[in-house]
């Protein structure tokens, strides 16, 4: 699985980076969870300060677009982030918690 970077804006009236990237080359289509920890492995950010927004594949083509909002604290994204796309990752989060 290969991530690159499209975009990378500074959105200063959120306190917040909108990353826009592509993920081509695999053979499965891969979790939200293992997008992000690519992504924040690439552009050296926290998962905890990442929340992908939006992960959608193209028709009939093995590659995935995606939108990403990197933020510098808690309180930011608590405040800006809609409350459904956090109760999601939350889910997932806590889901991974209870396995054994």
């Amino acid at each position: 699985m290969e991530l690159k970077i499209a975009k990378n804006e500074d959105n200063e009236l959120f306190n917040r980076k909108n990353v826009t990237f592509n993920v081509i080359g695999y053979d499965a289509t891969p979790s939200k969870e293992v997008v992000k920890e690519e992504l924040c492995k690439k552009i050296n950010a926290l998962p905890d300060m990442t929340v992908i927004v939006n992960l959608s594949q193209e028709s009939g083509m093995r590659r995935l677009n995606g939108m990403a909002h990197v933020y510098s604290n808690k309180e930011d994204i608590d405040k800006y982030e809609r409350d459904y796309i956090l109760k999601r990752s939350e889910k997932k989060n806590a889901k991974k918690e209870g396995e054994k």
